[in-house]
């Protein structure tokens, strides 16, 4: 009697719901845990690195700065020219598809990946030539630039021990013409003709030490903060750096030889401190080129820009889309370049890309 009660269906039945319960509680602990885990794999994947502070790498021995700015590229001349040269591209049967272009989607995309300013130092050293350290300040994904410095072969790279403490990739270049080390971290690409300067750039990012000021003289020749400049910045100057450029154009181009021998001859006899330089897109078609020469004094200014005027209109005879002005102002020389035909230029240069 006793075993009939024992196993009877009834008797089951609290078992089987204990079984179930249990199974239930079971999946629903694995869900949460999956929702969890997905969530953290998103938040490690999709959050945005703190930005690079440009003032970060600044010290004494800076002697040249320039921002490079993508949000340059989204103000209404900008657009209108990606818009322009993006339609010019498509065969003509498709052209009025698209006649509202919306870059927004490539906007989208940038901004996920890249903060909006990136930068290129140059720092005075022992040496003749100069150390330079471009910075790519990264907003997320940052292993998208590690995959590209991947070398199955392990015969252009090779690898560099990072600073201690530093999660870091650093390479150094072995088919560069110069030594370049490239170092990659979770919120900035680092990129240098100095292995030295490269591990110092790694530790002081994540460093909390105060950053250094600009020497005065750099402090007078940093341009004012203006998000419409594609590109803006400063670099002392010397008289090498003309008769390099001077140089480095004629073998490049031997026709401008003789046209610019004159503005040569008439820059390399002047003390110029430092340049300064802006550069801004005016309308979708002009291109809007400042370049600012710092004198010795206020007289020198003067008599200098009185000068490059006749040189710069002798210069440009021949050459048409091409208007400069020479202004100064106390100390500062400056060359304003405006340049027309920038639609067409950049419409030739991407249907040679397309061939």
């Amino acid at each position: 009697m006793n075993d009939y009660y024992r196993n009877s269906p009834d008797q089951k039945k609290p078992r089987q719901r204990s079984f179930l319960g249990c199974l239930v509680l079971g999946c629903l602990s694995a869900f949460v845990i999956f929702i969890l885990f997905c969530v953290v794999i998103t938040y490690l994947l999709f959050r945005a690195h703190p930005s690079v502070q440009e003032e970060k790498y600044f010290n004494q021995e800076t002697c040249g700065f320039f921002r490079f700015q993508l949000e340059a590229m989204r103000n209404k001349a900008s657009r209108q020219l990606l818009k322009n040269v993006i339609q010019n591209m498509q065969p003509p049967s498709e052209q009025t598809e698209i006649q509202d272009v919306d870059l927004e989607g490539l906007w989208t995309a940038l901004d996920m990946l890249l903060y909006k300013r990136h930068y290129l130092y140059f720092y005075k050293t022992e040496k003749e030539s100069l150390d330079f350290l471009i910075i790519i300040d990264v907003k997320r994904f940052s292993w998208f630039f590690s995959a590209l410095l991947e070398d199955p072969d392990a015969t252009q790279i090779q690898k560099i021990t990072p600073p201690k403490g530093v999660k870091a990739k650093c390479i150094l270049l072995k088919k560069a013409k110069n030594p370049i080390y490239i170092g990659v971290t979770s919120r900035a690409v680092f990129i240098t003709n100095s292995e030295s300067r490269l591990k110092h750039s790694l530790l002081l990012l994540y460093s909390r030490i105060p950053p250094s000021q600009l020497s005065s003289e750099a402090e007078q020749l940093l341009p004012s903060d203006n998000p419409d400049e594609m590109i803006n910045g400063f670099l002392f100057w010397d008289k090498q750096y003309t008769e390099r450029f001077y140089n480095n154009t004629v073998e490049k181009y031997p026709e401008w030889q003789e046209g610019l021998y004159p503005l040569y001859d008439l820059l390399s006899q002047e003390n110029i401190k430092g340049i300064r330089a802006r550069i801004a897109l005016s309308t979708s078609d002009v291109l809007n080129i400042k370049v600012g020469m710092q004198c010795s004094d206020q007289n020198r200014a003067s008599a200098l820009s009185q000068k490059l005027s006749p040189v710069f209109s002798a210069l440009l005879t021949d050459t048409r889309g091409v208007e400069i002005r020479c202004l100064h102002e106390n100390t500062m020389v400056t060359i304003d370049i405006l340049i027309h035909g920038v639609e067409q230029w950049m419409m030739q240069k991407m249907q040679k890309l397309q061939e």
